[in-house]
């Protein structure tokens, strides 16, 4: 290991890793959002799981690739 990256958190690891917490916690939303449509109807949460995460996964995509990096 060199000397310049050895116990060195650099500007690009600490933007990927707050995305990653931002991430970690609108998963928790979406799951506790779920739980509660589920208890509801499970047709309901059923239809918002496929939909909440097909486009939670292009629209996640489309940021990371367009205007994150």
């Amino acid at each position: 290991m060199s000397d310049s990256t050895s116990g060195a958190i650099t500007s690009v690891q600490r933007k990927w890793y707050r995305l990653g917490v931002a991430i970690a916690f609108l998963w928790a939303a979406f799951v506790v959002v779920l739980l509660f449509l589920l208890r509801i109807d499970q047709t309901i949460g059923l239809a918002f799981a496929v939909v909440a995460s097909v486009l939670g996964g292009v629209a996640l995509t489309l940021f990371v690739l367009y205007v994150y990096r």
